[in-house]
């Protein structure tokens, strides 16, 4: 299938000299874009984008020591990620299934997973429709003051955001086949997903009742001061502070939700804990009316812990406050820099800071979630099937249990990154330069995610048996602020610069990165614990980002031929053809990326099954001639068993449930490339210059092997077989680098 689309751009820039001591500069951008991503007849993906941003700034020259520069941004995005068929065809209704579709920005062809036997899922994909429209807008202000031996910088940001974002997964359902009907009851061994297909034995049912919202802003704040002091000729220090304050998201459609849990963050060790310990479900705003607005109620459908039916905790009183999490207004980063240079050639300096950033927030849309209904049914693994397609829900209103429900830690804080450096320079002759540096990073506060209903581990039983909280057995999908990690890098960098133009640059990093968690929305699958019962010792490892070695050198060479070069040093139309030629290349190599292995949900642990890793016989786990075909040694891998505690979390109740890899132990492929560039530029006029390109990506064609598949695929210690493999898979393809592109272009400069 291919894809299609387009892209428009428009870019303007305006400069204006009001007088030698005031400048203004104003520029305006607009981009639209419409895609379409099929990946089979009318199956697949509708992307448009349509984004405007606007700036304007002033410099003000006060005096031969004072200037003030002032800028004021304004950003606007919209952004829809559908389905093909949405807004078409409710494949849903024709299909007779008994979901709601009353938005039709969530037509499409319902997902159907069949998790087992190395089979592809088919349908639709299970998120969107996503539909943002946002908007930024913010005011910057700096003050520049020279006075004596100080140079002193200080000033303010505010920033005003609107993020609304319409959406929500499963709009369409997900049925999930995973082969357990087939199987050995007595071990859940064999069975295969397509044979539980055809009989219409559904092992797992997700389905969100209804398109969540939210319409959510926020303020920022952020001050500074900064001096810079040349204490000697040979010494430079500079002291600053800055203090910054991100106010959490107001939702003003008050859709958001949070828990407020008796027990912390604290996962019960113990299935079916006391009704006293229960979390209550916490809606935004003070009207006591939990379901304004919904078409359904949240009931214990378990029959576990509380009579069937039983109305599950809710609560709508303004308890957690408006904006259900905390604000932080500790955010205060010192900074600190030395520079010394003892003598023209050498130069040395160091430098400490505390920085603060921000995590993707989607994960604070998601707690909205909660006023969208989640509909997830999991029957038992060793019984007879009961689940079909027809008896997945009732008439309106809905009585349901939560399903899976996110939420976030109530004093989360910020993510903070304490940052320290030494860096030695040092001149050799007049044409290179070479520098040797570390750089380290201690961070704290980071975001994960895990599941506070993960439950005693148990693979053999339903979800609501084992899990403390019943009536939550889909997970409560939980954000915290407990990660910590560390970077550590030396690096050198050799540049040297020669009268004939040619410039060089070699630099080289050894690095080691470590965390238990690298992104609360991260792309590397390693997001989740392994065992929720062991986060900040048993997840610490190589982060997913990890890459011990990178080499990256590039040569900048104007060609020696031409008027004023070394070879035909003529004018006319021979320096027209062949004079005002570069040459420029860079070479990119980098050792292989972390990868965490992926074994099945021998916890019963729902919300992250991916999670569970494999066990280590020991040996290698990389084979001995690793290829496309087979990157792994399948004897250095097993898979874990199903655990068996009941009731509660006992010595020995779940060994080898969860399997002995370390996280991100495995390690991929490790990747080189070139790429190359031929220019000419062709001067017109004194100020205008004509310039053609050809550029070459990856210009050897070499084919970098990108990441093995992971996933072992199967309950059984036979792996499916595309475990281990290197090969193109919907979206992601099997090399790092794309096949080599050319591309031809042309630029006037003036």
């Amino acid at each position: 299938m291919h894809r299609a689309g387009n892209k428009n751009q428009v870019t303007e820039r305006v400069d204006f000299n009001q007088s030698s001591n005031m400048q203004w500069f104003g520029r305006f951008g607009w981009t639209t874009e419409d895609t379409i991503t099929p990946t089979l007849p009318q199956i697949g993906g509708a992307l448009a984008t349509n984004s405007k941003q606007y700036m304007i700034s002033n410099a003000w020259v006060l005096s031969s020591t004072k200037v003030n520069e002032f800028r004021f941004g304004y950003t606007s995005l919209y952004n829809s990620v559908q389905q093909i068929l949405s807004g078409k065809t409710n494949v849903v209704a024709n299909l007779g299934l008994p979901f709601p579709t009353e938005a039709p920005q969530s037509w499409g062809v319902p997902s159907v997973a069949l998790a087992l036997n190395g089979l592809s899922t088919f349908g639709d994909n299970t998120n969107g429709p996503f539909v943002i429209n946002d908007s930024i807008r913010q005011f910057v202000d700096n003050f520049s003051w020279n006075h004596g031996k100080h140079s002193i910088r200080f000033g303010g940001e505010y920033r005003y955001d609107i993020y609304n974002q319409f959406g929500n997964q499963y709009t369409r359902s997900q049925l999930q086949f995973n082969g357990q009907y087939t199987a050995n009851p007595q071990g859940l061994i064999g069975g295969n997903a397509a044979a539980d297909m055809d009989l219409g034995d559904l092992y797992r049912v997700d389905l969100a009742l209804q398109v969540a919202s939210s319409n959510d802003t926020a303020n920022s704040l952020a001050f500074y001061v900064d001096d810079t002091y040349k204490m000697t000729s040979k010494i430079t220090v500079t002291l600053g502070l800055r203090w910054e304050y991100e106010q959490p998201w107001l939702d003003t459609q008050q859709n958001m939700t949070n828990f407020q849990l008796p027990m912390g963050a604290n996962i019960p060790q113990q299935a079916n804990v006391s009704p006293s310990l229960y979390p209550v479900l916490v809606r935004a705003g003070t009207n006591n009316n939990f379901y304004q607005g919904l078409n359904y109620i949240y009931e214990n459908l378990t029959g576990i812990g509380t009579p069937l039916g039983t109305p599950v905790l809710v609560a709508r009183d303004g308890r957690l406050g408006a904006r259900m999490v905390d604000s932080d207004y500790k955010d205060f980063g010192p900074r600190l820099g030395i520079a010394y240079s003892p003598t023209a050639k050498w130069s040395i300096r160091t430098g400490f800071g505390v920085f603060y950033s921000q995590e993707s927030q989607n994960n604070r849309f998601d707690t909205n979630r909660a006023t969208a209904g989640r509909l997830t049914d999991l029957p038992s693994p060793q019984a007879p099937p009961t689940l079909t397609y027809a008896n997945s829900l009732g008439p309106p209103p809905y009585a349901l249990n939560p399903g899976l429900t996110w939420a976030v830690q109530q004093n989360i804080g910020t993510p903070t990154s304490y940052m320290y450096l030494l860096n030695v320079q040092r001149q050799f002759g007049q044409a290179s330069t070479l520098e040797v540096g570390y750089q380290g990073i201690l961070d704290k506060h980071l975001e994960n995610q895990l599941n506070l209903d993960a439950g005693i581990p148990n693979g053999t039983v339903a979800a609501a048996a084992h899990v403390p909280y019943p009536m939550y057995s889909s997970g409560i999908e939980y954000t915290d602020g407990n990660g910590i990690g560390n970077y550590n890098a030396l690096s050198t960098k050799l540049s040297q610069r020669f009268k004939s133009g040619v410039t060089t640059l070699v630099a080289f990093t050894w690095s080691k990165a470590l965390d238990n968690g690298s992104a609360v929305r991260g792309s590397t699958g390693d997001q989740y614990p392994e065992n929720p019962y062991c986060v900040i010792t048993c997840e610490y490892g190589p982060s997913g980002f990890n890459t011990p070695f990178r080499l990256v050198t590039s040569i900048v060479y104007p060609l020696p031929f031409g008027k004023g070069k070394q070879f035909l040093d003529k004018g006319g139309a021979t320096n027209a053809v062949v004079g005002g030629w570069q040459l420029n290349t860079i070479l990119t190599a980098q050792s292989g990326r972390a990868l965490d292995s992926v074994a099945w949900d021998a916890g019963g642990q729902v919300v992250q099954p991916n999670a569970n890793r494999l066990n280590s016989t020991g040996i290698n786990p990389t084979a001995m001639n690793a290829d496309q075909h087979q990157w792994f040694n399948l004897a250095a891998l097993s898979n874990p068993v199903a655990g068996t505690c009941v009731g509660y979390i006992t010595p020995g109740c779940y060994n080898g449930t969860f399997g002995n890899m370390a996280r991100n132990e495995l390690l991929g492929p490790s990747t080189w490339t070139d790429d190359m560039a031929l220019f000419k530029n062709i001067a017109i006029k004194e100020r205008a210059t004509f310039q053609i390109r050809i550029e070459a990506f990856n210009v050897f064609n070499h084919p970098a092997l990108g990441s093995p598949n992971t996933t072992w695929g199967t309950t059984t210690q036979t792996p499916a077989a595309t475990f281990g493999t290197i090969n193109n898979s919907g979206s992601t393809i099997g090399t790092a680098y794309a096949m080599r592109e050319i591309q031809f272009g042309a630029k006037f400069i003036f």
